[in-house]
């Protein structure tokens, strides 16, 4: 047997850990010792066996003694019976008197008192008068007297014998039954009876006694040879499991504990030689532990050091990045800024050409940086996703304005199919999301060189709170192989290293968009069409703005309008056609100008004209003559030179987009008519104000300078923070455009020291700075700056934010709506912040109606989802009153309280409604001055 299960088994039994379900009846039985047990199952079976047998013993006996005393008392009785007979009949009580007397006499030992009584029941003669006579009496009818009746008394017995008139009548079977004449009674003594039972059962317990004295005399010699050898094997075994392997069971042993004896000391022996060995094995593991350790100690040293190493060098890839970002933007944006700034200047000859190449090649420059700068924040789990409410048309329509002026020069058909049911309102990181699109879209248009490119956007499934949208963009490029796409979402992978040659870029942009759908809660994905081709998709999910406007009510007067679309590309005509009817138009479409000329002139009214116009189509003739049927036109084009169309455009009733047509501009022309007329620079008109620019590199400064100067009357510049300090002590300037990352004292310094200590406190100061990353932008804005501007700058940009800042009119500002506070909350984006006022102005009248219908149907239920929608649309608003009492009716109504407790809260609401919606006539005629 392995002396390790030995081992193993013995400490289990002795520690009582052995396991329960082997022998779980075994369990009560190991609370007594072996002593206990040996005197157990020696002792009671001897106790129980005497006990029962002198009982038995004494019960017979006392039954043997009872039945002589009563054969005696009957061999008395009966002779006096049969002889008591003639003295009755011949009333002799004298003759009766000595038989009495003699039978008494002769059992004296054994008689008290001999009576015989008459037929009455009378005492006719007796032997002795004594104290207990009377109860020697008969007590009942004589004639109910039986042979052998007895009756107990005290420690004596009664026996009664009726005396027959014919004592043999039963021996000569006489019919006639004689009558009973009278009845003996004896009363016999029971000492004798009793003495003899207890002498009987003192002998049955002397008996036993002995018996048990004799069966502790052998237990306790079992005890000698058995039990205490036994402990001395448990002592031993105990010892054993102490760890003193060397104990040994002593002495010869009789029979099989001898063999046991043997065995423990067998095992002991090999336990001792086991532990010996393992005691080596041991030694030697702690020895080539300690080394391991040590060699673990050297990695955990190197490991640390090497981790101190790896996170100095992710501090400074950061700060490399950061200096890249601000080193490499700075330049790029003198470049791209001053090459602007030279197109709008006379140029001869192909310097236009080289000037737009310069720019184009910036640009590219520019979108590899940043794809690096996102791919790196990425990697370092550093990329922020804003949750702020969002326009999604919108966000696809300013993408795609970007994309489509590359495919209309590679002649390309851009198409956009959103699905009608997309709500205008959602909520998340619009610039992430104009990013997906604009890297998927724009390789869709990379490597397309003919064809067309088709955005698809469709609902998948909506929730009040929740959207999960599909995205498609199919091409009919050069798709994609079985080898190429295994290199697809992969870092500075494309599908060959052909393609980075013949098309460019980083091979980054598929992996941020991976990165950034993921981020988002979506997915992303690609398949080979059947012809040619990619069709690439991905799935996101966001949350619904806080309330959606009911486009049905502001397309209502367009319904059955007879609309005529001229699209000669049929894919873009079949989308448009969809999109107009879905308004509720009369769509009529062609793809060839002269049958729809034909059609225009032989119909009685047409509403409006939709004319795409493309590259290389001659359009002068045609816009007239349609013009001569049409009340309103919407011609889009290809990025032709606007002024060659502007002439042939009525102010008054056309408007001119670019191809693809978006939604806001689709929706806007055909509810507004006319186009606003080409902006221009009018140095005659700039707003008299007086603005300081800070900034470190003179390129950079001399641009901001140029483009700051097109819009203000006063410009004067500072080369780093220390005279950005000084001039805003001197001097009170509108605005301040401040530098970050500059010599002697940065932006953020400077900025804190002109809000502690100048006189420009309160002055507006906006950043222009290199860092694009989330984190250091809320840093910038935590030390008192209102916008951020990052490098490159560009025209438009720094036009809207003088326009936004310098041009405000004083809003008068009610208690029910708060300019400042509007702004606040949309991100300081003045046209976030109007549109959000403007929906919920939008859905007060719908809301209010909602409330005392619910409030006179008592409907409680309805109420809190009225109340939820317009609480979230308040919190968007600046109607910090209104959010108040809607947060408190909200939070009444879930806590279970009914609308007849809530009725002053409800018509507080109701009150505060009425005045938002009576003061925002002259407060939206405010704003309308300050953005429009």
């Amino acid at each position: 047997m392995n002396t390790k299960h030995i081992a193993k088994s013995v400490d289990a039994i002795n520690n009582n850990t052995a396991p329960k379900d082997i022998f779980p009846q075994m369990n009560n039985l190991a609370k007594f010792s072996l002593r206990t047990w040996v005197f157990i199952v020696g002792f009671l079976p001897t106790l129980i066996i005497g006990t029962a047998l002198g009982g038995y013993f004494t019960l017979n006996r006392f039954e043997e003694v009872k039945k002589n005393l009563m054969t005696q008392g009957h061999n008395i009785i009966t002779p006096i019976a049969v002889a008591a007979e003639l003295p009755m009949s011949s009333k002799d009580r004298e003759t009766a008197k000595k038989l009495i007397s003699l039978s008494q006499l002769k059992n004296s030992q054994l008689i008290s008192s001999i009576a015989i009584f008459d037929e009455n029941n009378q005492i006719f003669v007796t032997s002795n008068f004594h104290r207990d006579f009377e109860n020697m009496r008969f007590q009942g009818d004589i004639n109910n007297i039986q042979e052998n009746t007895v009756n107990a008394y005290g420690d004596n017995a009664i026996f009664y014998m009726p005396i027959y008139s014919d004592p043999f009548w039963l021996n000569n079977f006489s019919k006639d039954e004689p009558q009973i004449i009278g009845y003996v009674s004896i009363l016999l003594k029971l000492e004798s009876a009793i003495l003899a039972q207890h002498r009987a059962a003192m002998a049955a317990f002397i008996i036993v006694f002995l018996g048990l004295q004799l069966n502790i005399f052998f237990t306790l010699r079992m005890f000698k040879y058995i039990s205490n050898p036994v402990n001395q094997m448990v002592n031993v075994v105990k010892k054993i499991q102490q760890g003193e392997l060397d104990a040994r069971v002593s002495g010869p042993l009789v029979g099989e504990l001898d063999h046991l004896r043997l065995g423990i000391n067998s095992m002991a022996s090999s336990l001792n030689d086991y532990h010996h060995e393992l005691q080596l094995s041991i030694d030697q593991a702690t020895q080539d532990l300690r080394e391991t350790l040590e060699q673990f100690e050297i990695q955990n040293v190197e490991l640390d050091i090497a981790k101190k190493k790896a996170e100095e060098g992710s501090k400074i890839k950061s700060e490399f990045l950061a200096n890249m970002s601000h080193e490499l933007r700075t330049p790029l944006n003198g470049v791209l800024g001053f090459s602007r700034q030279l197109l709008k200047t006379p140029l001869y000859g192909n310097q236009q050409e080289y000037i737009r190449t310069i720019e184009h090649s910036a640009g590219n420059l520019l979108k590899i940086i940043n794809d690096i700068l996102d791919f790196s924040k990425l990697e370092a789990g550093k990329m922020v996703l804003e949750q702020i409410p969002f326009n999604f048309n919108d966000c696809i329509d300013d993408t795609i304005k970007l994309l489509s002026p590359i495919a209309h020069d590679k002649q390309l058909e851009l198409i956009i199919d959103i699905d009608p049911n997309l709500p205008e309102n959602l909520t998340g990181d619009s610039l992430r999301i104009a990013q997906i699109i604009n890297n998927l879209v724009g390789n869709a248009i990379k490597f397309t060189k003919e064809g067309s490119i088709t955005f698809k956007v469709e609902v998948v499934n909506i929730s009040p709170e929740e959207i999960d949208i599909k995205a498609e963009i199919i091409d009919t490029g050069i798709g994609i192989s079985e080898a190429q796409s295994k290199q697809l979402f992969k870092a500075f992978g494309q599908g060959d290293s052909s393609i980075s040659r013949s098309y460019g870029g980083t091979g980054l942009g598929l992996v941020i968009t991976k990165h950034l759908v993921n981020r988002m809660g979506g997915q992303i994905g690609f398949s080979r069409n059947t012809y040619n081709g990619t069709t690439f998709w991905f799935s996101l999910k966001l949350k619904t703005g806080p309330f959606q406007i009911d486009e049905s009510k502001l397309f209502k007067n367009l319904k059955d309008k007879v609309m005529v679309i001229i699209e000669s590309k049929s894919a873009s005509n079949y989308n448009l056609s969809k999109r107009c009817r879905h308004l509720g138009l009369n769509v009529q479409s062609f793809e060839h100008m002269d049958m729809a000329i034909e059609y225009i002139e032989n119909t009685p009214k047409v509403d409006f004209v939709t004319l795409s116009i493309h590259k290389d189509q001659q359009y002068t003739q045609s816009i007239k003559t349609i013009q001569k049927y049409c009340e309103q036109m919407l011609i889009s084009h290809d990025n032709q030179d606007i002024h060659q169309l502007q002439p042939l455009i009525r102010a008054d009733k056309d408007s001119l987009v670019n191809n693809p047509i978006s939604h806001r501009q689709l929706t806007k022309s055909l509810l507004f008519r006319g186009v606003a007329p080409i902006q221009t620079i009018d140095k005659n008109k700039r707003i008299n104000a007086h603005v300081l620019c800070v900034d470190d590199n003179p390129a950079n400064l001399k641009l901001i300078k140029t483009l700051v100067l097109d819009h203000v009357t006063e410009v004067t510049t500072a080369e780093n923070g220390e005279q950005a300090i000084s001039q805003a002590s001197e001097n009170i300037f509108d605005l301040i455009l401040m530098d970050i990352q500059m010599p002697i004292i940065d932006g953020l310094q400077a900025t804190e020291a002109i809000r502690k200590d100048s006189k420009n406190t309160t002055t507006p100061i906006i950043a222009v700075t290199a860092h694009a990353d989330a984190q250091e932008q809320q840093k910038i804005i935590s030390y008192g700056i209102e916008e951020i501007i990052t490098k490159p700058i560009s025209e438009a940009r720094i036009s809207k934010m003088l326009y936004s800042w310098l041009n405000k009119p004083n809003v008068a500002n009610t208690d029910s709506l708060n300019w400042a506070l509007a702004l606040k909350q949309a991100n300081n984006k003045p046209e976030l912040a109007k549109d959000m006022i403007l929906m919920l102005l939008d859905s007060l009248a719908q809301a209010s109606h909602a409330i005392e219908a619910n409030l006179q149907n008592d409907d409680a239920s309805s109420l809190i989802e009225v109340v939820h929608k317009l609480h979230g649309a308040s919190c968007y608003a600046g109607t910090e009153q209104l959010q108040k009492i809607c947060r408190q009716l909200e939070q009444s109504l879930k806590a279970g309280r009914t609308i007849n407790q809530l009725e002053p809260e409800i018509l507080e609401l109701l009150d505060e409604i009425t005045n938002i919606e009576s003061s925002a006539p002259a407060f939206m005629a405010n704003l309308n001055v300050e953005i429009n």
